[in-house]
């Protein structure tokens, strides 16, 4: 689809280049694994993280097309969404396939093979909820699969999200047309109906987090309605990224802050029973602050997130996430291991990398 400049009073459109993105991801994902392999499976944060990012790269790519030409190259998309997420999926399912074959009794195939299926369709998290399973460090009984709920959440945004924004566009342009006042009409203006319909729907979503969390804690920690207000957070961010005030001295101290929210979330915070209730604002507000203070200049975050440890570490951060778990958790099972010591979980991080 050839590109289009924006409409007039859509500069806020403009693609926001955030350098310390990639960083940020590679942080994210250490803490994900380090807390998985040395901190007995507390959780980090990190995954909150990957979700803030998550809504705020798609949000912003797909509300450009869909704003400047009216449609989304929606073949082009589920192409590059899917080339970069099935394949290396795809594999390490199979690895795990293999592995219960060779390491696990048959009477453990049966849940493993629902599980299997349901990773391969972006649905282990309502799998894990119909299961009831709690969340649970890694170990011999562990499912060595229960670490795909997060990416069944992200599978299921990637395929709705589209669409909604289609259809709020869409609606509020139909809207516009039949409203005569100019200021009503400007109400309709298409990226300020999808901006309110993300902010109602995630604070929406965090209420529901927080009274399901205080109902049932398993079914909240993997339920995609709770989740959905830490993705809506990354396209709230991505709407008015370029409407915020550049604040160097201000950005400066936000990205410090942020980055020090993102670090410490997992040392203060049980996630697993606090999340994604209001806690896991102490994870998304920081992302969104790193997000926010890129281009604060010298002295800023960006001397550690522009580094080349989490640079690589971004630049596997998926196959990584998706076979360090596994490898744990067989490990484990294999050597009748209870828990990882320092040097088994270094071995285990190692062969994962």
């Amino acid at each position: 689809m050839p590109s289009q400049a924006a409409a007039p009073g859509h500069a806020a459109l403009k693609r926001a280049f955030i350098p310390e993105l990639h960083g940020l991801r590679g942080l994210a994902l250490a803490l994900v694994v380090s807390f998985h392999l040395f901190g007995a499976g507390r959780v980090s944060g990190g995954i909150d993280v990957f979700l803030v990012i998550s809504g705020f790269l798609f949000t912003g790519s797909l509300t450009r097309q869909a704003v400047e030409t009216g449609r989304i190259a929606l073949v082009r998309y589920f192409a590059k969404v899917g080339s970069r997420l099935i394949p290396a999926a795809l594999v390490a399912l199979l690895g795990v396939a293999v592995a219960m074959v060779l390491f696990l009794p048959q009477n453990h195939w049966f849940d493993i093979l629902h599980q299997l299926l349901a990773c391969t369709v972006f649905a282990e998290n309502w799998q894990l909820i119909w299961m009831h399973a709690d969340y649970a460090a890694a170990g011999g009984g562990t499912s060595p699969v229960q670490h795909f709920w997060s990416l069944a959440i992200q599978g299921q945004f990637y395929l709705v999200w589209p669409f909604v924004i289609l259809g709020v566009v869409g609606l509020a342009r139909g809207l516009a047309k039949i409203v005569r006042p100019r200021r009503v009409r400007n109400w309709f203006d298409p990226l300020n109906a999808l901006l309110a319909f993300t902010a109602t729907t995630s604070l929406a979503s965090l209420a529901y987090a927080n009274w399901l969390g205080s109902q049932d804690q398993i079914v909240a920690y993997f339920h995609t309605a709770t989740r959905w207000w830490e993705l809506g957070a990354g396209a709230i961010l991505a709407l008015v990224i370029n409407r915020l005030p550049d604040l160097p001295q201000a950005k400066l101290i936000f990205g410090w802050l942020g980055l020090a929210l993102v670090v410490s979330s997992g040392f203060l915070f049980d996630g697993a029973k606090l999340f994604p209730g209001p806690a896991a604002l102490w994870p998304v507000g920081g992302a969104l602050l790193v997000l926010y203070s890129s281009g604060a200049g010298r002295g800023s975050i960006a001397v550690v997130l522009n580094g080349p440890i989490l640079h690589k570490l971004a630049d596997i951060s998926y196959p990584l996430y998706l076979w360090h778990w596994p490898i744990a958790v067989f490990t484990m099972r294999v050597f009748g291991w209870s828990q990882l010591n320092i040097g088994q979980a270094a071995a285990v991080l190692a062969v994962s990398i």
